[in-house]
């Protein structure tokens, strides 16, 4: 994907990471997880645990995480646009994505790895699942330092996002530049060269104030679809760290909800680059 010349923008590098990642919880967890629904208990080994529990966990993380880094971009973008179009390039951008993988993986895999050591109950009579109450700090620290401050944070910027692109858009402004377009013709002035200059502006400004705007829609798009998907499941497991609850119900809508998640990232993903290809390669999409 990076070999093409359209997709090497800052901003196409955290949506491959997301695209990338969700790849891999499609090919690693779902498979795994429709397995073990299909019977009574988990089947499937010790291994076969180890890595699901790891894609559970970790590529989640990422997930959530790279939704943060969309969000917090935009934020950086549409607040401090001279500093950001300066500081943000992409290496920037491919040292952020690897930032989040290390954060996550700093979170997660020493729970992981202590669980299969030393904790992990008999598969054959819990299910492959990690055992919290061994770990309940390290759980604690999980989730909220994983799953609920990164979703805390994407729901925070978002209404803040939207207010200030619409805003942005009202006053005609587009990836960061002011267009307008005035020709000589309407402030008195004849002239035929630049009146034909000024119209071609105009012309390449309503362009790319439509790709904005689908821009914008495919952001909240992606946005809903997070919170819609993922918000559900997050209080849930907020709650069962608190209290003993075990609703079995609730638990397969919980799983169902992140795997169509899993399936609306890449589908947006593919949207987004076919519909920002021309923004990107004219503008540098951030």
């Amino acid at each position: 994907m990076l070999c093409t010349p359209t997709l090497r923008t800052p901003f196409n590098v955290y949506l491959i990471n997301l695209l990338v990642t969700n790849i891999l919880q499609i090919t690693l967890q779902v498979p795994l997880e429709i397995s073990s629904a299909l019977f009574s208990r988990w089947w499937m080994g010790w291994t076969a645990c180890t890595v699901y529990l790891f894609a559970n966990n970790v590529l989640i993380g990422v997930i959530m995480a790279s939704h943060v880094l969309i969000s917090v971009n935009r934020v950086w973008a549409l607040t401090y646009h001279l500093h950001y179009k300066h500081h943000h390039t992409l290496r920037t951008a491919i040292q952020l994505c690897i930032f989040v993988w290390v954060w996550v993986h700093v979170i997660v895999v020493p729970g992981i790895v202590s669980d299969a050591l030393y904790y992990r109950r008999p598969l054959d009579k819990f299910g492959c699942s990690i055992n919290t109450s061994a770990q309940p700090k390290w759980a604690l620290a999980k989730h909220f330092l994983g799953y609920i401050l990164p979703l805390v944070a994407v729901i925070l910027t978002f209404p803040y996002i939207l207010g200030k692109q619409l805003l942005r858009k009202r006053v005609g402004v587009v990836g960061g530049g002011i267009t307008q377009h005035i020709t000589r013709n309407q402030i008195g002035i004849e002239n035929s060269d630049n009146s034909v200059t000024e119209s071609r502006k105009g012309k390449r400004s309503e362009r790319l104030s439509k790709i904005w705007t689908r821009g914008t829609v495919l952001y909240v798009l992606m946005t809903v679809s997070l919170l819609a998907t993922w918000t559900p499941g997050r209080v849930y497991f907020t709650i069962k760290l608190f209290i003993n609850v075990d609703n079995a119900s609730v638990f397969q809508i919980c799983y169902v909800l992140f795997a169509l998640q899993s399936v609306f990232d890449p589908v947006l993903f593919a949207i987004a680059l076919k519909e920002l290809r021309p923004f990107g390669c004219r503008m540098s999409v951030h």
